[in-house]
């Protein structure tokens, strides 16, 4: 008797003669595949369709096995399966995609599948199969802007991971100052890149640029208008000359009006500048009185000390400087600070004649000297005995000039003194004096060759 397990039918019942040899046969159904005959007299019991011996009753079972499949799962870039496996005939295995940050799930490739378009599936095991699950990488929108101040490159679709290169170009006046956003390699260069991992946004933000104003003087005087001011920035400046000083000139970059001393400036860059103080140029004049030189006349800055010095004549003697700025008016040689035109006279005074003549006083203020008896005052006149109301000027220790009102100027000395002699400057010769009669005073003139009463 012949019988068979779930899986396939069998052949060959039947009743046979002793010692015969029948054919038996174990035809297995879909899916599944013959194993061996289980029981005696069976030739080859691996075969499908063995012989059997009859000898005695036989019972036979042919063992049957349903198949199994492989199922073998794979993924391209961009994500990972699960379901591979070993599966009987007629399972449905349950397979699955799942796709890495970035990438997008786009189907399955091979057969079998319920519906190949989704992630997630069945495949029905009635073969070996070969799957494979394929991926996309993300696109992405980078969306680049710009700030007030300048401009900006990088906008774009860029596939997931990529790096993008975006740029930032300033205005004149602005600097790039940073940028905004998520997954820039180097915020603070306006040269870098940014990573895409979704749709983003960047900005470009940009900064006036600042620029130092320093200002600067030369000379005497006070500025205003120095620091720090943006791009662009029009500065008013201004300069003060100090008393004696006047402003001449700025110097530097940018200036609106260079000559004027209230102007502007043009913030572009640092600016560098400096204005120009210059003195007043004063005139000093320096007189001297009768009885001497003064010397330091000239131009002079405001505010110098020019040197002035006085030199008496012969028998006269310095008294003192007259005039504004003299700073020791006393003193022969001085100074005179300068502030304005200015007249400075050096002041002279006759020395007395009993100071330089060698004299015998006679009493108070009467002296006798080779001059002849004569009075002095403290004016400079002197009363002599025989020429009457003088103003004498020594010339040299040994020698004077006379003023006398009626006579003019005379000179003698102490030899033609002696002979009563005197030149007459007014008459270009000598005139003799006879003091023979001091009641009766008269001289003779050489050049009228005549006596003259006076």
């Amino acid at each position: 008797m012949l019988y068979s397990t779930t899986g396939g039918t069998v052949e060959g019942n039947g009743t046979f003669a002793h010692g015969t040899s029948t054919p038996i046969l174990a035809a297995p159904s879909i899916g599944y595949t013959f194993k061996y005959w289980l029981g005696e007299g069976v030739d080859d019991p691996s075969r499908v369709n063995p012989s059997v011996s009859i000898t005695e009753d036989r019972n036979l079972t042919a063992i049957f096995e349903i198949k199994k499949y492989q199922l073998n799962l794979t993924a391209e870039e961009g994500g990972s399966v699960t379901g591979s496996g070993s599966f009987p005939h007629g399972t449905e295995a349950l397979i699955s995609a799942d796709e890495n940050i970035g990438y997008t799930f786009i189907g399955w490739v091979g057969e079998g599948f319920a519906i190949s378009s989704v992630s997630e599936t069945t495949i029905l095991m009635t073969q070996d199969f070969n799957v494979s699950a394929q991926f996309q990488r993300n696109q992405y929108s980078l969306s680049v802007f710009a700030g007030d101040g300048g401009s900006v490159n990088g906008s774009g679709t860029y596939p997931f991971g990529t790096k993008a290169f975006i740029s930032a170009t300033p205005n004149e006046g602005f600097s790039f100052s940073q940028w905004s956003g998520k997954n820039i390699e180097n915020p603070l260069d306006q040269n870098t890149t940014i990573t895409i991992s979704e749709n983003g946004f960047v900005f470009g933000i940009f900064s006036h640029n600042s620029h130092d104003l320093s200002i600067h003087t030369s000379g005497l005087g006070s500025v205003s208008g120095a620091g720090i001011y943006e791009y662009g920035h029009i500065e008013t400046i201004s300069a003060i000359p100090a008393t004696g000083q006047f402003f001449s000139k700025w110097i530097g970059d940018g200036i609106s009006d260079p000559l004027e001393a209230n102007t502007s400036i043009l913030m572009t860059d640092d600016r560098n500048i400096s204005a120009i103080f210059l003195p007043y140029t004063h005139s000093l004049s320096v007189y001297a009185s009768e009885g001497g030189q003064a010397t330091g006349s000239g131009s002079f800055e405001f505010g110098t000390q020019a040197s002035i010095s006085a030199t008496p004549s012969f028998g006269y003697s310095f008294s003192q400087w007259t005039g504004n700025g003299v700073i020791q008016s006393n003193e022969i040689t001085t100074f005179v600070l300068v502030s304005e035109d200015q007249n400075i006279t050096a002041n002279f005074i006759p020395i007395e004649p009993s100071s330089y003549l060698e004299v015998e006083e006679i009493t108070e203020n009467w002296y006798s000297s080779w001059l002849g008896i004569h009075f002095e005052t403290t004016s400079g006149w002197s009363y002599h005995l025989e020429l009457g109301w003088i103003y004498p000027v020594m010339a040299k220790e040994d020698s004077i000039w006379i003023w006398s009102d009626n006579l003019k100027w005379l000179w003698t000395d102490k030899q033609n003194r002696g002979q009563s002699m005197y030149w007459s400057e007014n008459d270009q010769n000598w005139l003799f004096f006879n003091v023979s009669n001091p009641t009766n005073r008269k001289y003779y003139s050489y050049l009228l060759e005549q006596w003259i009463e006076f």
